[in-house]
């Protein structure tokens, strides 16, 4: 995460979520085509992840994130736009890519976990 910060941020201009998921997507399309042991290993580790564990680790970190990087005097100026907007769009968004997770993946998750999911995706 720290390489792709300090290296593509600079070079390509977009946040380093991006940067980490293209990279992410990049190394799972090798190990797809590819028969590289240690990617397949690796990715049925996390295929067969408790969906439980992804709950509790990620969501507080990237709470945490955003708090942290949050301009508090510009949120105190603009609290209800961010309401609104935030919100309501996060909500909606959420409930679609639950949508989405229900009919795309082969995972039984259910329907709090795939909203949970579908707000993380979305934040």
């Amino acid at each position: 995460g720290i390489l792709c910060r300090l290296y593509f941020f600079d070079f390509l201009q977009v946040p380093h979520t991006v940067i980490k998921l293209m990279i992410g997507v990049i190394i799972g399309i090798i190990a797809r085509y590819r028969n590289l042991d240690l990617f397949q290993d690796m990715i049925k580790k996390w295929v067969d992840i408790n969906p439980e564990v992804l709950r509790v680790i990620f969501i507080p970190i990237l709470i945490f994130n955003c708090a942290f990087n949050t301009d508090v005097h510009v949120l105190q100026r603009e609290f209800w736009q961010v309401i609104t907007l935030a919100g309501l769009g996060t909500c909606i968004s959420a409930f679609l890519t639950n949508l989405l997770l229900l009919n795309l993946l082969p995972y039984n998750w259910d329907w709090p976990l795939r909203v949970a999911m579908g707000a993380v995706i979305n934040a």
